[in-house]
């Protein structure tokens, strides 16, 4: 950092030819910057300026992160005695290769892998299944770069009459 250095300017591009924009200036101090507001799925370069009163640094090294899948919309409905089926839908910014699929009987908690949906599929009918039961689901999709947030839902199987 500049000897003196009051702020530290956060530029980004999402090309890595540039050219760069600044997008926040912050005091120097020990910490994180968060950028909001991001398309999902996309590569962003960034580099940071010092900045003092009567200086200005070089630009640092440029860093990339990829942001991250947006989740998809998952949902549940019973299909008949201890069967549930699950329906999603990737959002149109992410083309996952492939999904991780958890069940529970505890929202929040304990999950436990299901068979991993291929990267076509839309749906899965979990089966054998007790009666009167609520189950928890929580599916996330996985691309080559990154992976979304969990999509959560439940539904509970009907009584056997």
């Amino acid at each position: 950092v500049t000897p003196g250095a009051a702020e530290l300017v956060l530029e980004r591009v999402a090309t890595a030819t540039g050219p760069f924009t600044e997008i926040r200036r912050v005091p120097v101090a020990p910490g994180a910057i968060t950028d909001a507001g991001l398309q999902p799925a996309t590569a962003y370069f960034y580099q940071l300026r010092a900045v003092s009163p009567t200086a200005e640094s070089l630009p640092s090294a440029t860093q990339t992160t990829t942001t991250f899948l947006p989740a998809p919309l998952l949902t549940a409905e019973p299909t008949g005695p201890g069967r549930i089926r699950l329906m999603w839908k990737a959002l149109a910014q992410a083309t996952p290769r492939n999904w991780v699929l958890e069940r529970s009987l505890r929202a929040g908690s304990e999950y436990v892998a299901l068979p991993a949906p291929a990267a076509g599929t839309t749906e899965f009918t979990d089966a054998n299944l007790a009666a009167q039961t609520t189950y928890h689901y929580r599916l996330k999709a996985l691309s080559d770069a990154n992976e979304s947030d969990w999509a959560v839902t439940s539904a509970t199987t009907p009584v056997i009459t």
